[in-house]
């Protein structure tokens, strides 16, 4: 354990943490079945920068970064939902009559404490996360942004509803 939180403590405070930050996004997701209730979703990530040495990435503007989550829900039983994703995402900015947007995508492995989201049975715990976010860049540092999230076994299980998770996010980079 004292490994573990000592490798923490080096990526948290090394150099590539410099441009790494926090991210809270509060969303929703839909019942499949009408009568059941839609859930409340949060996700919590800390993403870094990958200092991807790639000339054609970055010919093109595109950045790549690395966001570590942790998901909670609650299904239409009330019964607390857990998730770990770990995602690599693609992100290009551009500046629009002074503002600065972003769009970003990825994919990524998201394991959840059961396999059934709200009504949705998913087949699996293991799932792919695949994001997309289009956000605004506030100051330096803190970012705004609106995200669709989807869930899903990539029928690689008999079961395939995958869910849907449409949110709001706040990120702050330090």
């Amino acid at each position: 354990m004292r490994q573990v939180l000592l490798g923490i403590l080096l990526i948290l405070f090394s150099q590539q943490a410099l441009s790494s930050g926090l991210q809270l996004t509060a969303g929703r997701s839909s019942s499949k079945w009408e009568g059941y209730k839609d859930s409340n979703t949060y996700r919590f990530a800390y993403v870094t920068d990958l200092d991807v040495n790639n000339t054609w990435l970055s010919d093109w503007g595109i950045s790549v970064n690395l966001e570590l989550a942790y998901l909670y829900w609650k299904d239409f039983l009330l019964e607390n939902k857990h998730g770990i994703a770990v995602t690599p995402m693609f992100r290009y900015r551009w500046n629009w009559v002074g503002v600065d947007l972003f769009v970003e995508g990825g994919i990524g492995a998201t394991y959840m404490n059961g396999d059934v989201w709200t009504d949705r049975f998913l087949g699996s715990r293991w799932m792919f996360e695949d994001k997309l976010a289009l956000g605004v860049m506030v100051k330096s540092n803190h970012e705004i942004a609106l995200s669709a999230v989807h869930y899903s076994n990539a029928d690689l299980s008999g079961l395939n509803d995958g869910v849907n998770n449409y949110g709001l996010s706040y990120s702050y980079f330090w």
